[in-house]
């Protein structure tokens, strides 16, 4: 029995497909012009949804110092419009159903330098751990800045440095060695970094296909005031 052009589209974003499904969609990609287009559509309509969304986590990221911002939803809007042009009813079940990898590419975004943010010119930027830590960060070295962090949070014990090497492991594809990082410590002590912990450790849970643990994290951050409390939202409602 044939599937339906939706369900395989669907399943195809989904990752899905049976065996058969899988030959059925190869076969009319190659003889139906209709359909690859359709698939070629929907490709671009989902990476733009996924930019515009990246987009506007990262510019809630560098603002969270300004307690009256709220997370925008101007992509869902986007979306919902091209839905009803276009009548694809599908849409809004292939986000929802997203693979956790997936969901992890779009929400993960390196936490902004809240801390010492590097001024430039600054000969003791090599000297001062502090401060060279945050330079590699700021230069996307995060493979190098995770040994200085590492250090820094040796010599001081200071819940940042914990948090941003943490941050750097994920960067930089460790996801699973950011766990423990992020479980060992009590981030009530400082409370400004406890929402923001959190988040990431339910990010690394979800890129570790560990779904329950992501979900108590995200509930977790869903519950405050924070400015990650939306994001928390949206994430969890694609996980249900």
């Amino acid at each position: 029995m044939k599937s339906s052009r939706n369900e395989l589209i669907e399943k195809y974003f989904e990752n899905s497909l049976s065996p058969h499904q899988l030959h059925e969609f190869e076969e009319l990609m190659a003889i139906d012009k209709e359909f690859s287009s359709e698939v070629e559509f929907q490709k671009q309509l989902k990476a733009a949804i996924i930019r515009e969304e990246r987009a506007n986590l990262k510019a809630d990221l560098q603002s969270l110092d300004n307690p009256t911002k709220t997370y925008s939803l101007r992509w869902w809007y986007v979306a919902a419009g091209v839905v009803l042009l276009i009548g694809l009813t599908w849409l809004a079940s292939t986000i929802i159903n997203s693979q956790p990898n997936q969901l992890y590419t779009t929400y993960f975004e390196p936490y902004p330098n809240v801390v010492a943010p590097v001024v430039r010119g600054d000969d003791n930027v090599e000297n001062d751990l502090k401060s060279h830590a945050f330079h590699l960060y700021d230069q996307g070295r995060y493979k190098k800045a995770v040994p200085v962090f590492e250090q820094l949070y040796r010599d001081g014990g200071k819940e940042y440095a914990l948090l941003y090497q943490a941050v750097s492991l994920m960067a930089s594809d460790r996801t699973q060695e950011a766990i423990p990082l992020l479980e060992q410590q009590d981030w009530t002590l400082e409370e400004r970094y406890t929402e923001v912990a959190h988040w990431y450790l339910a990010l690394a849970f979800l890129d570790n296909q560990q779904i329950p643990k992501a979900k108590i994290y995200l509930q977790k951050v869903e519950q405050t005031s924070h400015p990650l409390a939306n994001p928390a939202a949206q994430l969890l409602k694609s996980l249900r």
